[in-house]
């Protein structure tokens, strides 16, 4: 990636940018950052505030960068600097799953159900996606340790947390407290339907995930084992997203499934298959340890709304 490549345009003062089109390199203050977080659309990713630096915002067609400038560095400094890019990428979570056993490639779960990926050839380069997310975000710093540390012990997040009251669990919830919940949320939740003798595990991330997973008779919440879980991930035009993502890829299979929906997976993941509707604003992944149940699960008609 292009993390180096800066516009060297003089911006000494702790102006706001314009909120739209390109912008910068311009160094902001941390409140500075966040009142222009709040006037764009998208996400701005960081790694958290750091004591005496400045935060130069660069925007372009293709993302935007956050770069940590020390004390007496000025916006568009070529020097190589922690940078963070936040870059639109539909299905970010189900590519770079889908990528991550590629030659070279290193890949790691972390925190809200993301994974975190590197090239062992540009090691000071690495990406992460979550879940639901239309975002990919880069982590870069010259030394490939810090890199790696900062993406994969869930430093990563947004500027402003827009969703962080919703972050909850794992906690043991009822069918009626599931119903309860999609009503306050304001969208639907999807499972696998009720089974008898099982605890419904329910968890949320602070960026509006909601999980539910199935624990069989006498396994605790919070158990480290695999088990069925259906997440739902809040995404606008859901069902379009899905079918052209998942018509891109060369080695994914889509099918029709009940209700007009449509399930997409990888033959080397169908551990994870992902699942919109029509009209419906939320994609749902279904998981479970078995490859061979997870397609049929889905096929089945079985994914459903909590209702």
């Amino acid at each position: 990636m292009g993390l180096a490549a800066w516009l060297v345009i003089d911006s000494r003062k702790d102006s706001s940018p314009k909120s739209s089109g390109n912008t910068g390199p311009v160094a902001l203050s941390r409140s500075g950052l966040k009142r222009f977080a709040g006037t764009i659309s998208q996400p701005i990713y960081w790694v958290g505030p750091r004591r005496g630096k400045m935060y130069e915002i660069t925007r372009s067609s293709r993302g935007t960068y956050l770069r940590y400038l020390p004390t007496g560095v000025k916006a568009g400094d070529s020097r190589p600097l922690l940078t963070i890019g936040t870059y639109p990428y539909q299905n970010a979570y189900a590519v770079a799953k889908t990528g991550s056993k590629a030659p070279d490639t290193v890949a790691q779960d972390i925190g809200g159900g993301g994974i975190a990926t590197y090239n062992t050839k540009h090691p000071t380069n690495v990406y992460v996606a979550y879940p639901g997310s239309a975002y990919q975000v880069e982590v870069y710093d010259p030394k490939p340790a810090v890199a790696q540390r900062l993406a994969t012990r869930g430093q990563v997040q947004p500027v402003l947390k827009t969703a962080e009251s919703q972050a909850r669990g794992p906690v043991a919830v009822s069918p009626a407290e599931l119903r309860s919940l999609a009503t306050s949320l304001g969208h639907p939740i999807y499972w696998a339907g009720s089974r008898p003798n099982t605890t419904y595990e329910l968890w949320q991330t602070p960026r509006g995930y909601t999980y539910i997973r199935y624990l069989p008779s006498g396994v605790g919440v919070g158990d480290k084992g695999s088990y069925l879980i259906v997440g739902t991930y809040p995404m606008k035009n859901a069902f379009n997203i899905t079918r052209d993502s998942s018509a891109k890829g060369k080695r994914t299979i889509t099918r029709r499934i009940p209700d007009g929906g449509i399930a997409a997976y990888t033959k080397k993941y169908a551990t994870n298959v992902y699942v919109a509707f029509p009209g419906v604003n939320v994609q749902i992944e279904v998981y479970d340890p078995s490859a061979r149940l997870t397609p049929k699960l889905v096929a089945s008609g079985q994914i459903v709304p909590v209702r």
